[in-house]
């Protein structure tokens, strides 16, 4: 069989997005990152959060790999009808059929607010688009080049990170501390109870980024501009796909060092 082809132009591809992603496109080149300090049973919940998120994903990937690498067919999905075909696995009322192997694992990804399932998906697309504009970057250049599969994410990884859009997160003060809230049913939050911060949260223009790291630790990333930029911030742009974010930043650390 030749090698697979593409069923749509470099320029066509890389121009398909959605309303999904309006909030994100503000440029970044900074980011403040606040350290988290759940109770054990809200860091029982965030993990329950990356869980499903990172099954997903996988989830995602797997399935998708045939029609994203063109094994069968001889011709790579485009991007749009990617989306169209797999969505459903990152949607509640249909993503039963592709984790009915595993009931227990079904039932903690209802659980989990729609963002986290939405976050997967989204995290799918951009790594999908970054992986084809870097294809055909490599060969408008004339490098030998060949589509590579992508990645799955894995619990062990230094760091993973889901999106949580700026009008589903909260802060406010309770004993002269800052707690933080988003997706307050899930946690089963009551009117004056969230996650502790470590330094207060300041105004949200734009999505965040919640990030677990491997050792545990929780953290709250939030995109800004600044006028210095630094290489610091490639610890962030590590843990997102890598076409989420396009510019350099800075980086403001706050509850531990990097």
């Amino acid at each position: 069989m030749p090698p697979p082809t593409d069923t749509v132009e470099p320029d066509e591809e890389m121009a398909d997005t959605d309303d999904e992603e309006e909030e994100d496109r503000t440029p970044v080149n900074s980011i403040l990152k606040l350290r988290l300090f759940p109770t054990s049973s809200q860091k029982e919940k965030l993990d329950q959060m990356f869980a499903s998120n990172r099954a997903i994903y996988n989830k995602l990937v797997a399935c998708s790999k045939d029609d994203r690498l063109g094994i069968t067919t001889g011709k790579r999905m485009s991007l749009s009808a990617l989306c169209t075909k797999y969505r459903p696995i990152a949607v509640l009322t249909s993503m039963s059929k592709y984790f009915k192997n595993n009931k227990k694992a079904l039932a903690r990804h209802h659980q989990v607010h729609d963002e986290v399932r939405d976050s997967a998906y989204r995290d799918f697309k951009k790594a999908v688009k970054s992986s084809r504009a870097l294809f055909f970057t490599m060969k408008a250049k004339g490098e030998e080049t060949k589509y590579s599969d992508m990645k799955f994410k894995s619990k062990f990884a230094p760091s993973n990170t889901i999106e949580i859009r700026s009008r589903h997160v909260r802060a406010i003060d309770r004993d002269g501390k800052q707690l933080v809230r988003f997706h307050k049913t899930f946690f089963g939050f009551k009117k004056n109870e969230g996650i502790v911060l470590h330094e207060t949260l300041p105004e949200l223009t734009t999505s965040i980024r919640l990030q677990r790291l491997r050792e545990g630790e929780f953290y709250i990333i939030v995109p800004g501009c600044a006028s210095s930029p630094s290489r610091s911030v490639q610890d962030y742009v590590r843990s997102i796909p890598a076409c989420a974010t396009s510019s350099r930043c800075t980086t403001r650390m706050t509850g531990r060092s990097v």
